[in-house]
């Protein structure tokens, strides 16, 4: 069996991951093949989510997918003349580059503080000193150092 006949990656706009369409003929002689397929497509972890696949492929590669889950649904249509089944299903492409990336992106959630009730004043913006504030500054820190 040739596991892989026509690999088409599907582009989508922004940040979602590459598509793969796979289409391929099983013979009906190697009917172990499709159970075998069927079984990767519907196979779970122990979370009970898709479970996640190292793809070996040029085409793939080329598009730099590494890994991959099964998507959509996989179909065998009888093919009677040639005594094979017509296979096709989707692979989606899993943690993609662009999918990273947008994860950095995200802005990291703030702490909220609980208040008690009193209005909070915000600090003043930073400012640069005038020349008689600096001095004035200078002249408060030798008659009140910092620490004593």
């Amino acid at each position: 069996m040739r596991l892989v006949k026509l690999l088409e990656p599907v582009a989508e706009r922004g940040f979602k991951p590459k598509r793969l369409r796979v289409s391929l003929r099983i013979r009906y002689a190697d009917r172990g093949q499709l159970e075998s397929l069927v079984r990767l497509a519907e196979a779970t972890d122990a979370a009970g989510d898709r479970r996640v696949y190292e793809i070996l492929n040029r085409t793939a590669k080329a598009y730099r997918i590494r890994q991959v889950l099964f998507t959509e649904r996989l179909q065998a249509n009888e093919q009677a003349g040639e005594q094979a089944w017509q296979v096709s299903f989707h692979l989606v492409e899993h943690h993609s580059n662009p999918e990273r990336v947008e994860a950095r992106r995200t802005p990291v959630p703030t702490a909220t503080i609980e208040t008690t009730g009193k209005p909070v004043v915000e600090p003043e913006p930073e400012r640069e000193l005038t020349g008689l504030e600096e001095w004035l500054q200078g002249v408060d820190g030798l008659l009140a150092p910092e620490g004593g």
